[in-house]
């Protein structure tokens, strides 16, 4: 294998420490999601669709699958909330708390939806994937390094 090779060192790197199932399960979710982006992206037209139930408030209940409050890295995720409304506009906020003292990490901007899947366009450009249950009462919102669980 050469340094130079990424998919020579991604079939290195899973033969030599075995994923989680809440990693397995993160990166399905992330790819099933992707997909769903890309099918939102190629339709002629985005709406609310069949995840119109899921608007409304919900607070964050859990981080990769663990109750908050939640070690994650460094620092301890605390609360958080989300709030889909029918204008196609979204909120989403997450507390963390570490030794130096609490952040806020917030977004808003627009959301649209395909199938099942939602897609949360920042302010600033940034995308979040998002997928609402059968029964839209939990929303499971993917960050950067973690996935958000989000309860009515």
């Amino acid at each position: 294998m050469t340094h130079c090779d990424p998919i020579a060192r991604s079939v290195e790197s899973t033969r030599t420490s075995p994923l989680s199932a809440a990693r397995i399960r993160r990166r399905a979710l992330m790819a099933a999601l992707s997909l769903g982006v890309v099918a939102t992206a190629c339709s002629a037209t985005t709406s609310p669709g069949s995840v119109l139930p899921s608007v409304g408030s919900f607070t964050l209940r859990a981080v990769n699958d663990s109750s908050v409050p939640h070690q994650l890295g460094t620092s301890v995720v605390v609360s958080g909330a989300l709030t889909i409304k029918a204008n196609l506009t979204y909120s989403l906020s997450e507390v963390d708390s570490a030794a130096g003292g609490t952040t806020t990490f917030t977004s808003s901007g627009t959301w649209s939806a395909q199938n099942n899947a939602i897609v949360f366009m920042d302010s600033n450009g940034s995308l979040y994937l998002a997928s609402p249950s059968a029964t839209s009462d939990t929303v499971n919102v993917v960050l950067a390094t973690h996935v958000n669980n989000y309860v009515r």
